[in-house]
């Protein structure tokens, strides 16, 4: 018998997947579940908050009913983000959830993004991220719109991970890296920016670290009396738990969407790419492509996060590798022509050309 089993969780876009593991990594039982994701019109794309609470009663049970594996000493809980769903002060979902592929909030989004100035992005968070139709604030701004009543009944705007800790153990909290949108450097969030929306920054949970308690599971529940973490947006805990958290490590996620990310102590302010604050010990730069991988996007995006990564590096270093992958890609050369390249300034015509197309 072991007394210091885990419980990892995953509230994804298609699934929640479970698994029970000892303090070795190595998995013992594993659990997934499907549940739906509804479109009823263009640009709407909606799931039952619901779904995920009783699917992540479903994986304790199931992961907990052979008391002959041992004591599960904790549980964490990750998930999708920037799917947010609106809650009353009794932890009842008043509409379905918003996912984050949702684009209802876009005219929200482009009102509050033509409010802030480059500036304060590069202040706040080193690099110009947009406001969105996936944001927080412009699905806030949103529902006080077009469904006031609603909005005035709301209490919490959360994510997915939060909304179920919230419904497991009773604790209201969320992580930095899940709310980055609303967080600057120091972690904290934002007063100028949630002032944006009247009512926004009281309906957002208190902060804490992805690795503070949130709690024990309520009586009666499987699993009940086991201490959950705070735990974090999928991406970053993807990125843990492939091991990845020195510097110039990268990591490729692809599921539902393609996630790249590096870990890099140097910021270089990107369009497209997301240089997190320091958390937990570790800086991280992403890019991730909300798109299905089955559309064919994702060689793009590779290239994108290397153009960032490389960005990182010395300037001649950068220039020798560009060259290389000029000889690379350009098999016809005559070996002549490839030393030519190597050594810089005497290049053909051909050659200058396919150097632009890559500067």
């Amino acid at each position: 018998m072991n007394d210091q089993l885990l419980i990892g969780i995953d509230v994804g876009t298609s699934a929640v997947k479970a698994a029970l593991f000892d303090t070795t990594g190595r998995a013992l039982k594993t659990y997934i579940s499907r549940y739906p994701t509804v479109r009823p019109a263009p640009g709407i794309v909606e799931q039952n908050a619901e779904d995920w609470v009783q699917r992540c009663l479903e994986a304790l049970t199931t992961l907990t009913k052979d008391a002959a594996l041992g004591r599960v000493a904790s549980i964490g809980l990750t998930s999708q983000v920037n799917t947010h769903v609106f809650v009353d002060d009794r932890g009842a979902a008043l509409l379905p959830a918003f996912v984050w592929q949702d684009g209802r909030c876009a005219h929200e989004a482009a009102v509050l993004d033509k409010r802030i100035l480059d500036s304060d992005r590069l202040r706040w968070w080193g690099a110009p991220l947009p406001v969105d139709a996936s944001h927080v604030l412009a699905r806030m701004a949103y529902l006080a719109r077009h469904h006031p009543e609603i909005w005035a009944r709301t209490r919490w705007v959360m994510a997915p991970k939060d909304y179920c800790i919230f419904r497991l153990t009773g604790v209201v909290a969320a992580d930095p890296m899940t709310s980055f949108g609303v967080v600057d450097g120091t972690l904290s969030y934002i007063p100028g920016l949630l002032a944006l929306i009247p009512g926004g920054s009281k309906r957002l949970p208190p902060l804490a670290p992805f690795t503070a308690g949130a709690g024990r599971i309520r009586p009666g529940l499987p699993a009940s009396g086991t201490p959950m973490v705070v735990g974090t947006m999928d991406a970053w805990a993807g990125m843990l738990g492939a091991g990845v958290a020195r510097q110039d490590e990268a990591v490729y996620l692809s599921g539902t969407s393609e996630v790249l990310g590096i870990v890099s102590e140097r910021k270089v302010p990107t369009p497209g790419v997301i240089a997190f604050a320091r958390c937990e010990g570790c800086r991280r730069v992403a890019r991730w492509n909300d798109r299905d991988r089955s559309d064919g996007h994702s060689g793009t995006e590779l290239r994108r996060v290397r153009r960032a990564r490389h960005a990182h590096r010395p300037r001649r270093r950068r220039e020798r590798l560009r060259r290389q992958r000029i000889v690379r890609r350009r098999p016809r050369d005559s070996p002549a022509d490839a030393r030519a390249l190597s050594r810089g300034p005497k290049r053909h015509r051909g050659e200058h050309r396919a150097l632009r197309r890559h500067e």
